[in-house]
């Protein structure tokens, strides 16, 4: 399943894609490219993804971990 939710890393706040298979997170994509223009204003919120072609890990919310299992 692809979602898209609001993940906080290092202080930052993106717009960010999860990717989940079997109730499993298996990925995170933050937006790199943000709309704006028009009705689209989402750098008002949202910071845009400066690392490109970098893997990583973050720390799941307790709440998310709780959920799945993962952390």
């Amino acid at each position: 399943m692809d979602v898209g939710c609001p993940v906080l890393h290092k202080s930052a706040l993106y717009n960010a894609r999860i990717l989940m298979y079997n109730n499993k997170i298996v990925g995170i994509r933050p937006k790199m490219i943000l709309a704006d223009g028009e009705n689209y204003f989402e750098t008002r919120q949202f910071a845009s993804w400066q690392s490109k072609r970098e893997v990583g890990s973050f720390k799941l919310p307790k709440a998310v971990q709780k959920i799945t299992g993962q952390t």
